[in-house]
């Protein structure tokens, strides 16, 4: 039950990106990836204009124009944005 009530929290918090066939063109010739998914993860985030991209492995992210969107683990989001009662 607490694994609803924590993605229920996300879901009414954050919005859920989409990708177009470009986007998805961007994905498989960016060089910068060894893993499609983080590609696609990352123009997703970049398409939608998000805030922050949360990753687990910060490293997948390297020679990315990080200047364009702030990538981010789970932890320092919560340490840097959220207030933990």
């Amino acid at each position: 039950m607490e694994v609803k009530k924590v993605l229920r929290f996300i879901l009414q918090t954050c919005d859920i990106a989409n990708l177009d066939k470009e986007g998805l063109t961007a994905c498989i010739e960016n060089d910068n990836f060894v893993d499609l998914e983080d590609a696609y993860q990352y123009q997703a985030a970049v398409a939608c204009k998000a805030d922050v991209l949360l990753t687990i492995n910060i490293r997948d992210f390297r020679g990315v124009e990080k200047e364009s969107i702030p990538i981010m683990t789970p932890a320092i989001f919560v340490s840097q944005y959220m207030r933990v009662s």
